[in-house]
């Protein structure tokens, strides 16, 4: 498939990525150049705004404010050291709560890390 795709984008006249590491990814893959690689970010629109989440719901998994969800995978380039290492310098009681699909462990050996049968991952900042 390689060899296909880069011929198709050897071919256009420009390449859309949805993000900045699609972008590089597909820079170095395939050999095009950077300026023919344009990034438009996804947007939603306003009905997918987010609600906030009712106190039954933060009881039902022992979540305390402030906390992030988080619902991505922990590939690399996600950066999530990063995002629970600036978490915990907020003041006040803190978590970080979140699903994992990739790797099967966490992405640092933070304390705090665990799992449960409600959520498969927390920290405490």
């Amino acid at each position: 498939m390689t060899a296909m795709a880069r011929l198709y984008a050897g071919r256009a006249a420009a390449i859309i990525a949805d993000s900045e590491y699609s972008k590089r990814s597909i820079v170095a893959r395939l050999g095009v150049r950077a300026a023919k690689v344009s990034v438009i970010p996804v947007a939603l629109g306003p009905e997918f705004a987010p609600a906030p989440p009712g106190e039954p719901l933060l009881a039902r998994y022992a979540v305390t404010r402030p906390y992030v969800l988080y619902v991505g995978n922990f590939k690399p380039h996600k950066n999530l050291a990063r995002l629970i290492r600036a978490f915990a310098l907020l003041p006040g009681r803190s978590a970080v709560v979140t699903r994992w699909s990739w790797p099967a462990a966490p992405p640092t050996a933070a304390p705090g890390w665990g799992r449960s049968p409600r959520r498969s991952a927390w920290a405490r900042a």
